[in-house]
């Protein structure tokens, strides 16, 4: 027992101390990212449309809207191709399939808040085309390979809370290898092979694995195949698409499921002497009266790449006038809504200007795709799957209103910081899966000290958790963590580094909130420098402070710089470490954490600016036979009359850590716990910008709770 427990109290610490005297190098900062990828909503007549979450690199697809109007389930990939970008162009690639290698199956409620991994990123692995059940409560999705190599068709089935309650596989025979499901009524419709009658197309069965059937057989050409079926709601008719020559030639078609007549509603609307003409896959109004699919058309003049609907009889042919200025992909509509113009839809969207671009970033080529340390997703090297569920919470400082922003299966988020506007949140994901499943920096769950910050990506999303944008994104062998927002709220510090240098980084934002430049701080190559905050003097002068080790002489302290340069100056000179320095609302102080002796133990100190004498905040509070005693990462109120940080204790007698979030007085006095709910872990906490010290102020923090 006192093994476990010892080792829960490192990782707690180690999580979040940063590997600042690592000894790390300087390479180019990351150019300018954007918005390339994205989830979209909008009217049918084309009008309020509306980001639900983008991306800078990865496609999200195949959104579909759950039955009650609440979530949205879709598909994100995770490989990166040739051009840096992880989508589903198989031109992309070398090897075929190699872009759905990894890809990822997610829910998110309907305003993009909540987003939830289902089913996490694994290598050479596929989770893809999630579709909802007819009741609600659960999602079929396409799966592979499994145990003999091939495709199945999985069920996940939710508990009240919208989590994974079980995961059953669909009774479909071995000899029939299935792919893309949809479920309407008690049918299931699919594409598939029959490898043992030699058929191919598209079939029905009912959910219990009764009834199978083939609908619609591919004709025997060997460039021709069959996916995306979609039954209507009555169940009468499926639509699906059919390659119909070499190369991207695709009709949408229907089949009659009594009759099995099928109808071409491409035919004679697509020309065949183009490089492509393409019907997406088609998918149903909820009242049965058309259909909506992207069309494609690209020849030496022209390239179109658009939004279309028609009547299931193949007429009334219509393009949906969203803006030009998208690529749109995978759309369907929203249930119960019918088939007017104000029947809201749901699409993929690519910006155009991102088109011919390859990723900004030196490691967009590598061959090596998204991996990670080889060990990919929920489930590590040794078949450990992760057993917490990670989140970024909000509530009020005297514990109440506790709400989730935003949650991960696998990877743990930090460092959650508030823009002066409150209009949206910073924030650290690690990405590095350990010997335990999860992305955590815990000690002993990696192979080399410091393997849990690589790869590390600095993330942006609205205050209610939702238009979630990746920043700076992970990259191997790099930590790009712990973001903080400059005064003016248009900007970031943040730390990068690459294991033998790291430096302060300022990113610059436009009107957009999109990326306009990102330089370096400038400090001298004999620092290390880690986790800066921007902040002002009494006198309003923009100050830099930040730990750091001079290589020069060896030592350890906290430095400050002011954005250009200039000014430099070594404020501390500790026996041990100090980390995460914060300059108080007025100028006057800074708050920090110093380790004070070997071991688990540190305490917050408050440094004068003017007469340079420090106060220990937590002086004569731990006892001498504590395991370990830790007050951590300290963050200033608005108004200068608190302080808030991480609490650790450990008794050596029982050694049961204790992880609660507490404040005090800059003077030391009035230490108190918030009395957050039971069950958490709770870590890095910071307080709304602008909201004061009393109980309704709003503070922003990491948690977790271990999965059942």
């Amino acid at each position: 027992m006192r093994k476990i427990f010892i080792i829960t109290v490192a990782f707690l610490i180690m999580s979040y101390i940063s590997t600042s005297y690592s000894e790390e190098a300087s390479t180019g900062l990351a150019d300018k990212t954007e918005e390339v990828f994205g989830l979209y909503t909008a009217t049918l007549d084309g009008k309020n449309m509306k980001p639900l979450i983008t991306n800078s690199w990865q496609q999200m697809s195949h959104a579909r809207v759950s039955p009650d109007k609440k979530w949205v389930t879709f598909t994100r990939y995770t490989n990166r191709g040739k051009d840096g970008y992880a989508t589903e162009n198989q031109d992309n690639y070398d090897r075929k399939g190699e872009q759905y290698s990894g890809t990822e199956v997610l829910i998110m409620r309907l305003d993009g808040t909540d987003v939830r991994t289902l089913i996490p990123h694994q290598k050479d692995k596929v989770a893809a085309n999630s579709y909802w059940t007819p009741d609600g409560k659960g999602i079929i999705y396409v799966s592979a390979p499994n145990e003999k190599g091939f495709p199945q068709i999985n069920h996940i089935i939710f508990d009240d809370d919208m989590q994974v309650k079980e995961i059953t596989k669909l009774p479909i025979p071995s000899h029939i290898i299935p792919t893309d499901p949809h479920w309407v009524g008690e049918w299931v419709v699919f594409p598939a092979v029959d490898i043992k009658n030699r058929k191919r197309g598209i079939w029905r069965m009912r959910y219990d694995g009764n009834g199978l059937e083939l609908l619609a057989e591919t004709p025997k050409k060997a460039e021709m195949q069959d996916n995306d079926p979609k039954l209507s709601p009555d169940g009468s008719k499926v639509a699906f698409i059919r390659r119909v020559k070499e190369g991207a030639f695709f009709h949408a078609v229907i089949v009659d499921t009594n009759t099995k007549k099928e109808k071409d509603l491409s035919v004679g609307y697509l020309p065949e002497n183009v490089k492509v003409a393409l019907d997406g896959p088609p998918e149903w109004s909820s009242n049965g009266e058309l259909l909506i699919f992207p069309h494609f058309l690209i020849d030496e003049k022209i390239a179109l790449a658009e939004m279309h609907t028609i009547k299931p009889d193949g007429t009334g042919r219509k393009r949906v006038p969203l803006p030009r200025n998208y690529v749109y992909f995978h759309t369907s509509f929203f249930p119960g809504e019918g088939s007017s113009s104000n029947a809201r839809i749901i699409f993929s969207t690519k910006k155009r200007t991102a088109f011919g671009k390859k990723y900004p970033t030196p490691e967009a080529a590598a061959s090596g795709g998204y991996e990670r340390n080889a060990i990919i997703g929920e489930t590590a090297k040794n078949g450990t799957k992760c057993n917490k569920e990670f989140g970024l919470y909000i509530a009020n400082l005297d514990g109440s209103n506790m709400k989730l922003l935003i949650s991960d299966s696998y990877r743990q988020m930090t460092h959650a910081r508030v823009s002066p506007d409150k209009e949206w949140i910073a924030f650290t994901r690690y990405n590095n899966i350990g010997k335990d499943g999860c992305a955590i920096p815990s000690p002993g769950n990696y192979q080399t000290e410091g393997q849990g910050y690589e790869e590390t990506e600095i993330l942006l999303m609205r205050l209610d958790g939702s238009d979630l944008r990746v920043l700076i994104p992970p990259k191997k062998g790099v930590a790009s963590a712990n973001s903080y927002w400059t005064p003016d709220g248009k900007g970031l510090v943040y730390i990068y580094g690459d294991g033998r240098k790291s430096r302060a980084s300022h990113l610059i934002f436009d009107e957009n909130m999109e990326i306009e430049s990102d330089t370096e701080i400038p400090t001298p190559d004999y620092l290390g420098v880690v986790d800066p905050q921007w902040g002002k003097d009494s006198s309003g002068n923009d100050w830099i402070v930040f730990p750091a080790r001079n290589r020069q002489t060896g030592k350890m302290g906290l430095w400050w710089v002011k954005p250009d340069g200039s000014g430099l100056e070594q404020l501390t000179f500790p026996e041990y470490q100090d980390n995460d320095p914060k300059i108080s609302p007025d100028g006057t102080k800074i708050a920090f954490m110093r380790k004070v002796k070997e071991g688990i133990h540190w305490h917050n100190i408050i440094l004068d600016l003017e007469t340079r004498e420090e106060t220990d905040l937590s002086e004569g509070y731990f006892p001498e036979n504590l395991y370990a005693g830790a007050d951590l990462m300290p963050e200033w109120s608005s108004d200068g009359e608190l302080l808030i940080f991480w609490h650790i204790y450990v008794d050596v007698d029982n050694q049961r850590p204790e992880t609660p979030l507490q404040t005090i007085k800059p003077d030391g006095s009035e230490r108190k716990k918030i009395p957050l709910p039971e069950g958490y872990v709770y870590s890095i906490v910071a307080f709304f910008p602008n909201e004061g010290s009393d109980d309704n102020t709003r503070i922003i923090f990491t948690a977790y709770k271990i999965k059942d």
